[in-house]
């Protein structure tokens, strides 16, 4: 599963030495469906809060990988990945959620993975957006009642009569194994079939898995391809991605002032990644005259979203103008999604506080917490807090 070597990348990533080797041996041996070094070492750091260990033995057992399959357990893990700000967890046990009929949590879940650009959870809050109809509704109880077979047959039959709504439920149904063995080529044909009745949510999609190189060879031209289209349409996700290629440069020359352009039309419809983004091009005066004042107008609307990063620009910012008050209002709430730099750095506003005496504790306990996660300058500020150098 694509979220699981995602989740293992990251995890050998932040990690050196002797653990570093066993992580990429247990993510070797879970290639050939052999799970049992994984849990040797995942456990552990599931239980020191590693969320991306976390979602991976969530991932375990939901989908019997080694475990016998423990829906409850599943939930245990991802809810404690999804608590630290992981978009894959949230997305995850948001759709989860969606299946058992838990409609609020899973929209407030996906929203948040949303705001952190997590493409499938943008694409899923589009089909809570609409009200279905009345026949997929119907589909849909037959799924949240446990059937899923029925479920998948009932919404077969109505994309037979061509209900685009049943037809993307089917797509996802199969891209995040809901109900059923995930299978990112049957997901791909459902999408197909949606992108013939030109919607702008399948061509969002479709461009998202060549972006990914989920179950396909990872193609930026195809995804420009099917992003232009939704993107044609106001799809907001599709314009942000359009600005992401142009940002970075895949598969088109870089071009800050087309990546300006783009994430402006999605952040103008309020989309917080877009939001965030947009800002910092304005902030970086990468594709156009630098704008502090613009960039801090569009940080701002995505931090009230939620966006940890916009949370965390603005903090940083703020901090670097001396705006004490203002920067810990924003950096409070980066800190308590569990961003290691914002607790690192509200911290350090607290040193330079009047009465920094009345703040130590809150001073070792975030640069604790920050520490904890391998922010290295949270763990030199403790050494030289406790005059080791």
């Amino acid at each position: 599963m694509e979220p699981i070597r995602q989740a293992f990348a990251q995890l050998i990533a932040a990690h050196d030495g002797e653990l570093h080797q066993q992580l990429q041996h247990a993510a070797a041996a879970c290639a050939q469906q052999d799970f049992a070094p994984a849990h040797t070492v995942l456990v552990p750091l599931a239980a020191a809060g590693e969320a991306q260990a976390q979602f991976i033995l969530g991932a375990f057992y939901l989908y019997a990988q080694g475990v016998a399959q423990d829906v409850h357990q599943a939930i245990a893990y991802w809810q404690q990945a999804a608590a630290q700000g992981m978009a894959l967890a949230q997305t995850s046990l948001g759709a989860l959620y969606a299946a058992q009929g838990r409609d609020d949590e899973a929209r407030g879940l996906l929203a948040q993975a949303a705001a952190q650009g997590e493409g499938y959870a943008a694409s899923a809050l589009q089909m809570f957006g609409a009200q279905p109809s009345a026949a997929v509704q119907r589909a849909i109880r037959i799924l949240r009642g446990g059937d899923a077979d029925g479920a998948r047959r009932k919404l077969e039959a109505l994309a037979r009569e061509g209900n685009v709504e049943a037809i993307r439920y089917l797509a996802v149904m199969f891209q995040r194994g809901i109900g059923v063995a995930q299978d990112y080529a049957i997901a791909r044909e459902w999408w197909g079939v949606a992108l013939a009745l030109q919607d702008d949510v399948a061509q969002y999609a479709m461009g998202e898995l060549y972006f990914n190189g989920d179950g396909v060879t990872r193609d930026y031209a195809q995804a420009r391809h099917y992003w232009e289209q939704a993107a044609a349409q106001g799809n907001s996700e599709a314009q942000r991605g359009l600005g992401v290629l142009f940002r970075d440069g895949h598969g088109v020359a870089q071009d800050y002032a087309e990546a300006r352009r783009w994430l402006a039309q999605a952040a103008e419809q309020g989309l917080a990644v877009a939001q965030y983004e947009f800002g910092a091009l304005l902030q970086a005066g990468f594709g156009g005259a630098v704008d502090e004042a613009a960039a801090r107008h569009w940080w701002q609307l995505a931090a009230l979203q939620g966006h940890v990063d916009a949370q965390l620009a603005l903090g940083s910012l703020l901090l670097q103008r001396q705006d004490f008050t203002g920067a810990r209002e924003w950096l409070q709430q980066a800190a308590a999604q569990n961003d290691a730099h914002a607790q690192y750095l509200l911290g350090l506003s607290y040193v330079f506080a009047d009465d920094v005496e009345g703040h130590f504790d809150d001073i070792h306990t975030l640069w604790h917490r920050a520490a904890a996660q391998g922010h290295e300058e949270a763990q030199e500020a403790l050494r030289k807090l406790h005059g080791e150098a």
